[in-house]
């Protein structure tokens, strides 16, 4: 049974096929299940501040896809 995630981030592929990376938070391992079924690998960890709360460190993971 889909998620709400998974339908959300189909439609967006669907309707933006010009998307080929995507970031999820270091610890979010739904997120990054979600994003590795969908083709997206995981190819390096970034570090930096938050957009929007700049107050807070971050690490995320990056994901691309070739597809």
């Amino acid at each position: 049974l889909p998620t709400n995630a998974s339908m959300l981030a189909e439609y967006a592929l669907k309707n933006f096929p010009g998307i080929h990376s995507i970031e999820a938070l270091v610890g979010n391992e739904p997120a990054k299940c979600l994003y590795e079924n969908m083709g997206f690998e995981a190819v390096r960890i970034v570090s930096g501040k938050m957009p929007g709360n700049e107050s807070f460190s971050v690490k995320v993971y990056l994901f691309e896809r070739t597809a």
